[in-house]
């Protein structure tokens, strides 16, 4: 199957989850659960294929890489527990969006920490993205709707925040591990530790606990853009590159929220989508290094 077309299904399949996240929401799952689920159901089903096919590759990890993994997945813990959290507080087209800018963030914290050397059209692309997110901020997240909305938008940019480091911090690690050996033990961390938050807030795990509908939405948001549309954007990146694949990640809030207006019936303004195609043209800038 050609590449771009599994890139395609891929970001089809992400397109899903923050319908999915509401509509578990909206049955009466707490955010922290609906997160918990999702990575614990995507590592039963991940786990003992990674670790049939790299459990001679985990044995040769040195401890400070063992170290790097765990941390890698504490930090997709936090990136899945802030987003699914944000979508609480705010639209699946606010939420999306902010959360997609995770190349803004790479590029700054690549070119402070790292010294790295941004281009023109990065810089300018930094630019475009902050006018739309000062946009967004004045219309979306101001004082016409609440103080919810504000929060749900700084938790959306926090999960950005989250998956930018985890990017970060794996690079080298994704050069040193297959892919399946490398989401085998990040998706598998992230899962206990949401599990532990879970516990943490007193939040009951059982399946009783949940409403039938929550747990149809949280099998699916396992299968579908977990498992189908992480697995398709991963195995992409060797053979489109991570630059053709973060451009392409672009699509996802604007599919969801397409998904967000036919199903949840969630509007969008004018004015939110002129702030929308700002930031999505920054971050598009950012991507292309160019």
């Amino acid at each position: 199957m050609p590449a771009k077309l599994i890139l395609l299904i891929g970001i089809l399949a992400v397109s899903t989850a923050a319908v999915l996240i509401k509509q578990a929401q909206a049955a009466g799952a707490a955010s922290l659960l609906i997160a918990a689920g999702r990575m614990g159901l995507a590592s039963l089903v991940l786990f003992p294929v990674a670790a049939f096919v790299h459990h001679h590759t985990w044995r040769t990890l040195s401890l400070p890489m063992v170290l790097r993994v765990l941390l890698c997945g504490v930090l997709l813990a936090l990136h899945f527990a802030f987003w699914i959290s944000s979508l609480a507080h705010t639209s699946v087209a606010v939420s999306t969006v902010l959360a997609t800018t995770t190349p803004i963030w790479v590029a700054l914290a690549s070119r402070f920490l790292f010294q790295e050397h941004l281009s023109r059209g990065q810089l300018l692309g930094l630019a475009i993205a902050l006018a739309g997110s000062l946009a967004l901020g004045l219309n979306d997240l101001g004082p016409a709707h609440s103080t919810q909305s504000v929060w749900g938008g700084f938790l959306a940019v926090a999960s950005a925040w989250m998956i930018a480091a985890y990017f970060l911090l794996s690079q080298k690690l994704r050069q040193a591990l297959p892919n399946l050996a490398f989401i085998g033990l990040t998706f598998s961390t992230a899962a206990v530790v949401l599990v532990l938050l879970c516990l943490a807030q007193g939040l009951s795990l059982g399946i009783g606990a949940i409403q039938s509908e929550a747990l149809w939405a949280i099998a699916l948001l396992a299968l579908v853009p977990q498992l189908i549309g992480h697995s398709a954007l991963n195995w992409a990146i060797p053979r489109l590159g991570a630059t053709v694949v973060t451009v392409a990640i672009l699509g996802e809030p604007v599919g969801a929220a397409i998904l967000a207006l036919l199903l949840l019936h969630e509007d969008i303004t004018a004015m939110s989508l002129l702030a929308f195609a700002c930031i999505l043209l920054g971050i598009y800038l950012v991507a292309r290094k160019k």
